[in-house]
């Protein structure tokens, strides 16, 4: 799904949408997975998303503005940012966000994505919300 070679952009489209976009999912690292799988449960309600991959900020901020509008279009403001990390930064991209807000908690993976609700129905609920 990555692709070693659109990295150096600092954010690429993983999964483009179909028809017409009417949200874009922007996520990074084990997130990306994720956000591709809230993209195909989305599709099932007539939701078309775009995904972005997003692993620099910075390497994004030097490319040329018509690349920067060809991967996060203007016209587009229904933007969710995943990042099981804080929200520092992302506001600049997206205007909502599903992200870590406090520090602390231990346990099994597992257990811990699910106390902060990095999952499909939450995406979904987000991304509905925003619609």
């Amino acid at each position: 799904m990555s692709s070693a070679k659109k990295v150096q952009y600092g954010a690429y489209v993983i999964a483009p949408e179909e028809k017409q976009l009417d949200a874009i999912l922007i996520a990074t690292g084990s997130e990306v997975g994720l956000a591709y799988q809230a993209k195909e449960a989305l599709k099932q309600e007539n939701i078309d998303v775009r995904v972005v991959s997003m692993p620099s900020f910075y390497l994004f901020e030097q490319q040329s503005k018509d690349y920067q509008e060809e991967v996060l279009p203007s016209y587009c403001q229904k933007r969710l940012a995943i990042e099981m990390a804080s929200e520092f930064g992302w506001h600049k991209y997206a205007k909502e966000t599903l992200c870590m807000h406090e520090f602390g908690k231990s346990g099994k993976a597992e257990d811990v994505i699910a106390y902060f609700h990095f999952d499909v129905e939450t995406i979904v609920q987000k991304v509905k919300k925003m619609l």
